[in-house]
């Protein structure tokens, strides 16, 4: 064969092997339902393998699997994501390094089920959104929560919120000044030894606006989220809940802490309450209901390297 010849058969086998598209076997992995075997660029990949995932390379791939096109990674991700508890951890820890370098590539690919999770999710949002959007003061005012005025409640976030007004302000801080009265309880309760108690003068009523990750975002302290229908949209039993928030409470180097919940009930009284209380870096959680018909320390709860832990129960 001359020079020239070579050079053409060279190109001619080039253009061939260009043309072989990705493909598998059918043989169906011992961990997950999907195919074990890949062939990326002529080479085989076993996927139940630590050692194959790790060889697997960094390129566009894409896998017809039951009418539906699929990336390696998409495929790396369900595989090990729906069956995690199946695999030896060498074999998983190989999957999460090998979808972790996908991620930071230019060839990260969707999977079915990902765009399937992710329109489904939108479409979620987007009705939640139109629901929330609608609420106003009628809604609420059809309860007999008369110690607040309800007036320009506004969507952002996932919720219908109220900023906390003048008007409101000094009914809200003599909740929270209620609340304490639990907490006291509670640390004895609990036999813990700090002084927790919210500071009311220090309840922040501002927001602020942040940004992360080139988004920008609404940090809110105090205010009041509208509740007032269930996911079927009957009448809720917690038509409003209460946020609050000390101006240093998301501050990560601050000692003395406190946010926390109040919901309050269709007739106005409080019904529940979620307090969580910070001194320098011990945690402390009350949580308040009815029983028999009052409000009452329902359990304390602190956190032990990650771990909750009951303090106290009713």
């Amino acid at each position: 064969m001359n020079l020239l010849n070579k050079i053409l058969h060279i190109n001619q086998k080039s253009k061939i092997e260009e043309k072989i598209p990705n493909h598998f076997e059918e043989i169906l992995s011992q961990y997950s339902t999907f195919p074990r075997f890949y062939y990326i660029n002529q080479k085989k990949y076993d996927i139940d393998t630590a050692e194959s995932i790790k060889q697997i390379p960094l390129c566009k791939t894409e896998f017809i699997i039951n009418g539906e096109i699929w990336g390696i990674d998409g495929i790396l991700r369900s595989h090990v994501n729906r069956f995690y508890h199946k695999f030896p951890e060498k074999t998983r820890a190989a999957c999460y390094e090998k979808i972790a370098q996908y991620n930071d590539s230019p060839y990260f690919a969707e999977s079915p089920d990902e765009k399937y999770d992710r329109l489904k999710q939108a479409e979620i949002l987007a009705t939640e959104k139109e629901k929330l959007e609608k609420i106003s003061s009628i809604d609420m005012n059809k309860f007999n929560i008369d110690q607040f005025v309800f007036e320009d409640i506004f969507y952002d976030y996932r919720m219908a919120r109220m900023l906390i007004n003048a008007i409101n302000q000094a009914t809200v801080l003599k909740d929270i000044e209620f609340m304490n009265s639990f907490i006291e309880r509670a640390v004895a309760l609990a036999n813990l030894k700090l002084p927790y108690k919210i500071p009311v003068e220090n309840i922040s009523f501002s927001k602020e606006v942040l940004d992360i990750a080139n988004e920008t975002y609404t940090q809110y302290y105090s205010f009041f989220e509208c509740t007032p229908y269930t996911p079927t949209g009957k009448d809720a039993k917690f038509p409003l809940v209460l946020h609050f928030a000390t101006s240093n409470a998301y501050s990560i180097n601050a000692d003395n802490k406190y946010h926390g919940e109040i919901y309050y009930m269709q007739n106005g009284s409080i019904g529940k309450a979620h307090l969580v209380c910070w001194i320098h870096s011990y945690l402390c959680v009350v949580n308040l209901s009815i029983i028999q018909n009052e409000l009452d320390i329902k359990s304390v709860e602190t956190t032990n390297n990650g771990t909750k832990k009951t303090l106290y129960k009713h």
